[in-house]
């Protein structure tokens, strides 16, 4: 870059001159352009765009923290409040983060990120790593699930251990395709490292690295945070506010039983 600094602003005084000239005269028509002008119509649209690109995080972040949720029917807010999954889907977007920016640290020596790799490089890892994330929790909560009902079934109570090895057997079914999905999608963006186009090339060799590492968090620092998602939605703890624990209701005892009409005047009958 420090070799290409007279260039740069060789073009830079180039375009102005040329866009002082096409002020002067309107009648005719100008077009011109130079090596530097994708990248900087790219950051002129990025700046422009980094609004919606904030509001887009967050919507699918809110989406995430819903879709996740396992609301019971009739439990009105208290069941909601604690099967709600917001801590679950922030610890996945936390992971998302740092798998990019393990990627930006790996080219922040060679490469400069560019705005597009910034803008782009967030919505590329979240997408691909919603996927698992529904995975992952599906499959945990099926097996949850099912040794709940074994529990009840043998009336014994459910313990942390349970829980620990039904996440882990989950992880144990659906995790060995999710890792071979991850690096089939790493292996993609690794052919697009070779490209001819610089910020394309560019582009590529970030998604490498952070698809690479996000799949690798995936497989092993995810399912500690759904273990402890479900341990907290199983004490009935309350998402955000974890250190609340929300009582249980019990429901009111029965109505005593009403004694036959006309059952003691048939006895004295009888006597």
């Amino acid at each position: 870059d420090v070799l290409n600094e007279p260039a740069i602003a060789w073009e830079r005084a180039f375009v102005h001159l040329l866009a002082e000239l096409r002020a002067a005269y309107p009648q005719y028509e100008l077009a011109f352009s130079t090596e530097h002008s994708l990248d900087d119509e790219l950051s002129r649209q990025t700046h422009n765009n980094v609004s919606t690109t904030i509001i887009s995080y967050v919507v699918m972040w809110v989406y995430i923290a819903f879709a996740l949720g396992q609301y019971s029917r009739g439990g009105g807010w208290r069941r909601w409040i604690v099967e709600s999954r917001v801590l679950l889907s922030f610890g996945s977007i936390v992971l998302v983060c740092c798998s990019v920016l393990m990627a930006v640290g790996v080219f922040s020596w060679s490469t400069k990120i560019s705005y597009i790799v910034a803008e782009l490089l967030p919505v590329i890892s979240l997408a691909i790593s919603v996927d698992d994330i529904f995975i992952y929790s599906d499959a945990a909560q099926r097996e949850i699930r099912h040794v709940v009902l074994v529990c009840e079934k043998r009336g014994v109570r459910v313990r942390r251990r349970m829980i620990r090895d039904a996440v882990v057997h989950a992880v144990a079914h659906v995790g060995p395709s999710m890792m071979i999905a991850g690096l089939s999608e790493t292996f993609a963006f690794a052919l697009g490292s070779v490209a001819a186009v610089p910020a394309v090339r560019t582009f590529a060799q970030f998604a490498t690295v952070a698809i690479f590492v996000n799949s690798l968090m995936q497989i092993t620092c995810f399912p500690p945070i759904l273990y402890w998602d479900a341990t907290r939605v199983h004490q009935r703890r309350v998402d955000c506010v974890p250190c609340v624990v929300m009582p249980v209701r019990s429901p009111p005892p029965p109505p005593p039983p009403r004694a036959a009409a006309g059952s003691n005047s048939g006895d004295e009958t009888l006597k």
